[in-house]
């Protein structure tokens, strides 16, 4: 019983030397080399594989430098915004405070707690002291006018 089988190998081998020389070649335009892949095996293409390589390399490198920088500008764009809520928070309580410390409220505070404070009806006095140090010798002249 015979085999029907292809043997694939016995197949393309026949087809190659067909191919090789005897028979006309055919020349394929550069469109179709670039399409069936056939100018990657030419010697004049081979010799730009390093150029290619390194442009491949800066198309990569171009684009991760775009994503960290699309990252950078987010992350500062969520902190000028909390930056303005803070402020608007410390405006907030700065007016507050502001408010708090005003005389008729501080007076109507102590009422509302029952504290037994009295607003003093005599302005303050200034007292000033001067400070005398340890080491510093006092002459007459100084001691006079006391």
């Amino acid at each position: 019983m015979q085999d029907d089988r292809i043997d694939y190998k016995d197949h393309i081998a026949s087809d190659l030397a067909a191919n090789s020389g005897k028979g006309k070649r055919h020349k394929q335009s550069l469109p179709g080399k670039i399409i069936t892949g056939e100018i990657f095996v030419e010697n004049k293409v081979r010799s730009h594989y390093p150029f290619a390589l390194y442009c491949c390399a800066l198309v990569v490198a171009y684009i991760a430098y775009v994503f960290h920088y699309q990252h950078l500008q987010r992350t500062e764009i969520g902190v000028k915004i909390e930056l303005q809520e803070e402020r608007s928070r410390a405006v907030v309580f700065s007016s507050m405070r502001m408010n708090a410390s005003r005389h008729s409220n501080i007076i109507n505070e102590v009422e509302r707690r029952g504290l037994p404070l009295m607003e003093s009806s005599t302005p303050p006095k200034i007292v000033d002291v001067v400070p005398h140090p340890a080491t510093t010798v006092t002459t007459p002249k100084s001691q006079s006018n006391e």
